[in-house]
C-alpha cells in the first residue's frame, strides 16, 4: 500500500488592463492506495490480477482580493474534494507469444464549496466508469505488435473551479473524458538496432480550458482530437547507447464554436536525440537534445495569431552510480538558447510569453529504499 501527504502554500499577484487580484491558497492532500496482486492459473491460463482502491482528499483555503472592471471584492473560501476509485486489471497469457489484458475502474468524486464571508455553501458529485482493453503478440524474441483501447478521465482540480477574477466558484465544471486508441510495432534486429512505430488517436469530450473572453475555466463545446505517429530508434555503438524519437501530431476541434481549428499549445513536430556512455561501474555520462516545433499560443482557439517559434535545447548529465541510487550534476540548456516554452493570449488577444531559463545547473541525489 502506498500512502502520501502533501501541503502546498501559494501567494500570488496578477494585474492586467481591467483589474488585478492578489491572494493566497493553502492546500492539504492525503492519498491512500492499497493494492493486491494475484498470480494464478485461470481456466488453465497464466493470469496476473491487480485489485486496488484509491482514496484522495484535498482541502483548500483561499483568500483573494480582486478589483475587476473597477469593482473591488474580497473572498474567503474553503473548498474540498474527496474521491474514491475501485479498480481491477488482469493480464492473461493465452500462449507463450500472445497476451491480452483488460480492466475496469469505478470512480466517484464529491466536491464541497463554502463561502466563509457569505455563509453559503454548494456541492457537486461526479462519477465515471472506465475501461481498458489490449493485446500483445510477440513474433520474435525481442519483437512484438500491440493494440489497446482505454477510456480515461480528468476531474477539475479545486483551483480550476475557483474564479480569482470574480471571486466565485463554478460548481458546474464537468470532468473531461477521453477515448484513447493505440497500435504499434517494436522490432529488434540481430545487429541490436531497435525500431518502434506507434500510432495513436485520442478523442476528448468536455476538455477543460481557460477562456480569456469570460475569465473562467470552461468545458470545450466540441470534441478535441489528437492523433499521429511516434517513431523510435536505439542502437549501441562502441559502448555508447544512441537513441531518438520523432513524433508527428495532428489536432482538430470537431464541432462547437471552434469547429475545424487546431488545438493550442500542441506542436506538430517533436524530436529527441540522446547518447549515454558508462565508464566502469560507477560513472554515467548522458547528453540529450530536444526539438519542439511551432505551436499555437495557449487560448488561441480561433487560430488567428502567428504560431509560437520552434526551439532546440541541449542537456547533459554526469552521474556517479551508487548501489541504490546516484549522485549527479546536470547542465540544462547548454547552448544558452533564448526561447519560450509557453506563450498565451489574454482576453484582449495580446500575446504573452513565459521565457525559459538560460543555461543552469542542478546537483542532486537519488536514493531508493
Amino acid at each position: 500500500m502506498s500512502t502520501s501527504t502533501r501541503q502546498r502554500e501559494s501567494q500570488f499577484f496578477s494585474f492586467f488592463d481591467v483589474g488585478e487580484y492578489v491572494g493566497k491558497t493553502e492546500i492539504d492532500t492525503l492519498m491512500l492506495s492499497p493494492q493486491l496482486v494475484l498470480n494464478e492459473q485461470l481456466f488453465g491460463y497464466v493470469t496476473k490480477v491487480l485489485l486496488g482502491f484509491d482514496y484522495e482528499k484535498s482541502e483548500e483555503d483561499i483568500l483573494n482580493e480582486s478589483i475587476f472592471f473597477g469593482f473591488p471584492s474580497v473572498a474567503s473560501y474553503e473548498l474540498s474534494k474527496e474521491s474514491y476509485g475501485y479498480f481491477a486489471h488482469a493480464d492473461v497469457s493465452l500462449t507463450e507469444d500472445l497476451a491480452v489484458s483488460g480492466g475496469f475502474r469505478k470512480d466517484r468524486a464529491e466536491f464541497e464549496f463554502e463561502s466563509i464571508d457569505a455563509g453559503t455553501s454548494d456541492s457537486n458529485t461526479i462519477s465515471e466508469d472506465l475501461y481498458t482493453l489490449g493485446g500483445n503478440y510477440r513474433f520474435m524474441d525481442n519483437s512484438s505488435v500491440y493494440v489497446s483501447y482505454s477510456k480515461s478521465f480528468r476531474y477539475p482540480v479545486l483551483d480550476e473551479m475557483f474564479n480569482f477574477f470574480a471571486n466565485s466558484v463554478n460548481s458546474n465544471l464537468h470532468e473531461q473524458t477521453s477515448d484513447d486508441y493505440e497500435a504499434g510495432l517494436r522490432h529488434t534486429f540481430e545487429s541490436g538496432l531497435a525500431l518502434g512505430v506507434n500510432l495513436f488517436r485520442v478523442v476528448t469530450e468536455n476538455e477543460i480550458f481557460f477562456n480569456p473572453a469570460s475569465f473562467a475555466n470552461e468545458n470545450l463545446d466540441g470534441e478535441s482530437i489528437r492523433q499521429g505517429v511516434e517513431l523510435s530508434v536505439s542502437k549501441e555503438v562502441y559502448d555508447i547507447l544512441f537513441n531518438g524519437s520523432y513524433t508527428f501530431r495532428d489536432t482538430e476541434i470537431d464541432g462547437g464554436q471552434y469547429d475545424g481549428k487546431e488545438l493550442p499549445n500542441v506542436p506538430k513536430h517533436q524530436l529527441t536525440l540522446g547518447a549515454n556512455k558508462q565508464f566502469g561501474r560507477h560513472i554515467l555520462l548522458g547528453l540529450n537534445g530536444t526539438y519542439v516545433g511551432e505551436r499555437r499560443f495557449i487560448s488561441d482557439f480561433d487560430n488567428s495569431h502567428e504560431k509560437l517559434d520552434d526551439y532546440f535545447y541541449l542537456t547533459g548529465k554526469l552521474s556517479y552510480l551508487l548501489e541504490r541510487g546516484s549522485v549527479f550534476i546536470a547542465v540544462n540548456n547548454i547552448l544558452d538558447e533564448e526561447y519560450s516554452e509557453y506563450g498565451a493570449l489574454n482576453f484582449m488577444g495580446e500575446e504573452g510569453f513565459y521565457p525559459s531559463p538560460e543555461i543552469n545547473f542542478v546537483v542532486g541525489l537519488n536514493f531508493a529504499f
